[in-house]
């Protein structure tokens, strides 16, 4: 799943909870991976912290330790502006990589 705009509020807020009571009901498969793709400069870890937090405080219920890191552990980050065509790419290539995940 690509989420466009991934470090705005509406994922921290509705997308990231959803997805997370999903998994915690077992409901996602073992392939699901999410790519957030937006214009903020962060890495993938830096991603990761920054909605693990986020999550503790929009989402506490779904917060399941143990879930929470084989989700984590299924998420990545692509920075790149909407009208730039190598940020496209580089979210394709981003795509083939998150195929091979854990």
């Amino acid at each position: 799943m690509v989420i466009f705009g991934a470090s705005g509020d509406l994922t921290k807020r509705k997308l990231l909870p959803a997805l997370a009571n999903l998994a915690n009901e077992g409901l996602l498969s073992p392939q699901f991976a999410i790519i957030g793709f937006s214009f903020d400069s962060m890495t993938t870890d830096a991603f990761r912290e920054q909605l693990t937090a986020e999550m503790k405080e929009f989402a506490p219920s779904s917060l399941q330790a143990i879930c929470w890191k084989w989700f984590a552990e299924r998420i990545y980050y692509v920075q790149g502006d909407f009208t730039d065509a190598t940020a496209y790419q580089r979210l394709k290539n981003s795509n083939r990589r998150s195929r091979k995940s854990p």
